[in-house]
């Protein structure tokens, strides 16, 4: 339960660096608030970087594969 509370901190503690960088927007619905990138440019890097990690993992399965035979 204590581990949960600073998971749950430190989430919001990176959170709030990011939108204090502009990085971020937050959109405050009563309790709840929700956060999307601030921008277009943002959006193009998060999505290349997540296309690499992917590419990354699927080149490291097929090796594996490939040398198990």
């Amino acid at each position: 339960a204590a581990s949960d509370v600073y998971k749950r901190q430190a989430i919001s503690h990176q959170l709030r660096l990011l939108r204090d960088r502009a990085m971020l927007q937050a959109t405050r619905e009563g309790r709840s608030v929700y956060y999307s990138l601030a921008d277009d440019h943002l959006r193009a890097l998060i999505k290349t970087g997540v296309q690499h990690a992917y590419q990354d993992c699927t080149n490291n399965l097929r090796r594996e594969a490939e040398a198990k035979g």
